[in-house]
This record gives structure tokens, C-alpha cells and sequence, in this order.
């Protein structure tokens, strides 16, 4: 399966990261609630209670954890596009210069 990483859905998943309660998250048991997902500051909680979730306690560290990778990984994937980019200009360039050379050795 190849993943949507177009333009709109980094921007997308951008927006939401920055519009969420900022990082780290972590999980914390509460005898209350035995669904809590994160502890963000100090007493405010995230909830959520997955229906039919088989490993909810590994959902909850899941969802805990990308609250740091998310933007870590878009931050990456862009450096990445950005490179992919500066590397066809580059290839560009020298292509450009190899056929110049092509003229000169063989006028």
C-alpha cells in the first residue's frame, strides 16, 4: 500500500499537530477512567473509549506517542522532498555540463 503523502495531506496532518494540546503526552493509569489515552498538563486528560479495541492500552500508547513522531516525521518528509528537489536541479545542472563538454570534444 502506498501512503498519501501528497502536499495537502502533509499540510493537513500539519495543521492538526499544531492546533492539538502541544507535546509530550503520556500514559498514566487512572482508576476512574481505565480508557484515558493521555495526560497532557496537569489535570487535563484525553479520553477515549475504542469500541471493540482489541489491545486498547497499546492504542493509548500509540496515540500517546504521536503526538511527538507525527511532527517529527513531517518535518522529515519534508527535508526529504526538499532534497529530492535540490538533487534533480543538481542533476539537471550537470547534464547541462556533460553535454557542453560532448560539444567541445566532439565539435
Amino acid at each position: 500500500m502506498k501512503a498519501d503523502l501528497s502536499d495537502e495531506k502533509l499540510a493537513k496532518w500539519a495543521a492538526l499537530c499544531e492546533a492539538a494540546t502541544p507535546g509530550p503526552w503520556s500514559v498514566e493509569p487512572d482508576g476512574e477512567c481505565p480508557v484515558l489515552v493521555a495526560a497532557v498538563a496537569p489535570g487535563a486528560r484525553v479520553f477515549a473509549d475504542p469500541p471493540g479495541g482489541s489491545y486498547p492500552y497499546n492504542d493509548r500508547l500509540l496515540i500517546a506517542e504521536q503526538r511527538t513522531a507525527m511532527p517529527a516525521l513531517l518535518a522529515e518528509v519534508e527535508r526529504l522532498k526538499r532534497s529530492l528537489a535540490e538533487s534533480g536541479t543538481l542533476i539537471d545542472v550537470l547534464k547541462h555540463q556533460l553535454d557542453e563538454l560532448g560539444s567541445q570534444i566532439n565539435p
